[in-house]
């Protein structure tokens, strides 16, 4: 085989090994590991329910009530 051939082949599994000795050590997998958000997420509050509309005042006034008699 031409030299440049199996240098090429011998650097593939050269990076594989240190690949799986790295993941080996380290004990983990990429894919056990949760995903992390990058980018700041925005949360838009809940629409809230529009308050009930004020009463309107009366036209006229409210009569007084007449004195209680006196026993």
């Amino acid at each position: 085989m031409n030299r440049t051939i199996v240098i090429g082949i011998a650097g593939i599994v050269f990076v594989l090994i240190a690949l799986g000795l790295n993941f080996w050590l380290l004990g983990e997998d990429e894919s056990d590991q949760p995903v992390v958000a990058t980018t700041p997420v925005i949360v838009t509050p809940e629409p809230q329910p529009a308050p009930a509309p004020a009463p309107e005042p009366a036209s006229t006034p409210a009569p007084i009530p007449a004195p209680a008699p006196e026993p």
